[in-house]
């Protein structure tokens, strides 16, 4: 008889967690180059992990880096005044 085949573990989905962001004046945030919103930002799902966002406000010539690190299932929350 043919062997049957093995059985194949699912991949688990990546752990999620959340950003809630608010920058003085607005931003464009950008992750990895993909834009992920506009700020204020509540509860935007990211994976979970350290990313560095860049923040954006062209009309006031301000593009600054902001890292974060979220954590899976929770929720990080950072108000930022920018210059």
């Amino acid at each position: 008889p043919a062997a049957s085949p093995a059985a194949v573990a699912p991949t688990p989905a990546p752990a999620t967690g959340y950003l809630t962001l608010d920058t003085h004046p607005w931003t464009t945030v950008l992750l990895g180059g993909r834009e992920i919103g506009v700020t204020p930002l509540i509860g935007a799902p990211l994976p979970a992990g350290t990313h560095a966002l860049t923040l954006v406000n062209n009309e006031r010539g301000i593009r600054q880096t902001l890292q974060v690190t979220v954590a899976a299932n929770q929720t990080v929350s950072r108000r930022v005044l920018l210059q």
